[in-house]
């Protein structure tokens, strides 16, 4: 596997990964339980939404091509 490919599936993976660990951390803090109730409803429906996003955003347009890929990729 060449290098660019090589980071183009980091690009893939790791970016949207980031992505939602980073929010899991937030969301997580038990300290701001009040403010972030609504939050958590927003973390369930958009964090989905937005991984998918960045997933298909960073793939190669041969990919993106696929109905299936954009369906099972994120």
């Amino acid at each position: 596997m060449s290098r660019q490919k090589i980071i183009t599936l980091l690009k893939i993976v790791a970016i949207p990964t980031v992505y939602a660990l980073l929010l899991r951390t937030v969301f997580g803090e038990s300290t701001w339980s009040g403010v972030f109730n609504m939050m958590s409803k927003t973390f369930l429906f958009l964090l989905p939404s937005i991984v998918g996003a960045l997933t298909v955003y960073f793939s190669s347009i041969e990919r993106v091509e696929k109905l299936s890929y954009r369906f099972f990729a994120p």
